[in-house]
Formats: structure tokens, sequence, C-alpha cells
């Protein structure tokens, strides 16, 4: 249901709809003992300084980073996620070519 509310200044009908807020997370899978590491981190580093949002860092030799490995379905090192709050996969990049910062930045608005 849509509220109405009239503008006497203006003399425009203005509509409040109610939006839901989703919050995105970037998360990148990796093997800390493997060739891939210091690019990972220094990825990571540099977004969060640049773009001021943090990537969770997370190690699939752990038991949590191979229970989500599994559940999001991945196969390579590193892959890089990003995860509404509700769990849901909005996309993801596997391999060892991470996406440019711009174009991650745009999934965490």
């Amino acid at each position: 249901m849509r509220n109405v509310k009239f503008c006497a200044h203006s003399g425009l009908t203005l509509s409040a709809i109610s939006y839901k807020l989703v919050l995105m997370k970037a998360c990148i899978l990796y093997r800390s003992d493997s060739e891939f590491s210091r690019i990972v981190e220094e990825y990571a580093r540099d977004f969060e300084h640049f773009k001021g949002k943090v990537i969770e860092l997370i190690d699939l030799n752990t038991r949590d980073g191979a229970a989500m490995a599994t559940l999001y379905d991945i196969l390579h090192n590193p892959t890089l996620v990003v995860i509404r709050d509700d769990g849901q996969l909005v996309k993801d990049w596997q391999g060892e070519h991470l996406p440019l910062k711009d174009e991650l930045a745009g999934y965490l608005v």
C-alpha cells in the first residue's frame, strides 16, 4: 500500500514508498599457503585503502572456509564472492584474475 501526501508549497503529490536496504559483503576464499596468497592479501588491503570497504579473507584450509566453498560450489583458488545479507550469492570471480576494484565496488554500494 502506498501513502500519498500533498505538498502544499508546490501543489505536487508525493508518494512515500518503503525500500529494504540490502547489504552486500565481499569475501575472498583462498589458501593462505598458496602462490596466490600475497596477491589476494594485497588486493584486499588496497581495496580497503582506496575504496574504504573491507573484503573478508577466508582460508580454504579451515573448516569454515571448506564449508563456504561447498555451499557456494567454489572449485578454484582464489575465488572472490559477493554475498547478500541473506546469504544469496550475487557474483563470483573464480581463479587468479580478480576483478577491477571499481567493478567490485559497484556491487557493494
